[in-house]
């Protein structure tokens, strides 16, 4: 698929996704929006975690969560001010061809109309960045936190403040940076969890106070 073809495309997605929308949607994925929010996400993932990570493993967690986070967003940013992409409402307003006919060129906004840096979607990073860090660490339940990243991701995209191609990156840019440095905290943890396991450290002698010294 050439660059042309996957831009039409995106804008194609976009319109399908920004035309379907009535009252009660506005109300409920301009709610959903804000889970993109590093003010809500973050302190949200900081709650789970304090409450859920042993403490003998929650200083660690907590460096390696901040960590990731950080790359994850810093490459975001990035990204986006690198490749400069305008949002939809901007871009429609300069561009006429065959998947934007000028009589479709209304965005439907809900929220700030907002025009520039729209690759990648900080709000989809910043979501799936707190979904694959959650479902990493405590598996189970929390592997559902892809869910409502999922309709943060949407909603970018039916509030009309990005292309689906935008939060498609930020949410690969996450789960890409995340599993990375996740990956290096559980190398690291199980290789502690088989030296505390080994015979030589079991069965080592406790060191006497003068030892100590």
């Amino acid at each position: 698929m050439t660059a042309t073809a996957l831009i039409n495309l995106d804008a194609s997605l976009f319109w399908f996704i920004n035309s379907h929308h009535n009252a009660i949607f506005d109300a409920f994925f301009w709610t959903v929006t804000w889970l993109g929010n590093g003010w809500v996400a973050f302190p949200t993932a900081l709650a789970i975690i304090l409450l859920k990570i042993p403490k003998e493993r929650l200083k660690t967690v907590l460096i390696y969560a901040a960590i990731a986070l950080a790359m994850s967003g810093l490459l975001n940013t990035a990204v986006k001010k690198t490749v400069k992409r305008l949002r939809p409402l901007a871009y429609f307003a300069e561009t006429v061809d065959a998947a934007n006919p000028p009589e479709a060129r209304q965005v439907h906004v809900v929220g700030q109309r907002l025009k520039y840096g729209s690759f990648p979607s900080g709000h989809a990073n910043t979501v799936f960045s707190v979904a694959v860090l959650l479902s990493v660490l405590l598996g189970g339940a929390f592997r559902y936190a892809y869910i409502p990243a999922l309709l943060t991701a949407y909603s970018r995209v039916y509030v009309g403040v990005h292309f689906p191609l935008d939060v498609t990156a930020g949410a690969a840019l996450a789960i890409l940076m995340v599993q990375a440095v996740m990956g290096v905290y559980r190398l690291r943890m199980s290789r502690l969890d088989r030296h505390m396991a080994s015979p030589l450290f079991l069965n080592a002698p406790p060191r006497s106070a003068s030892q100590g010294r």
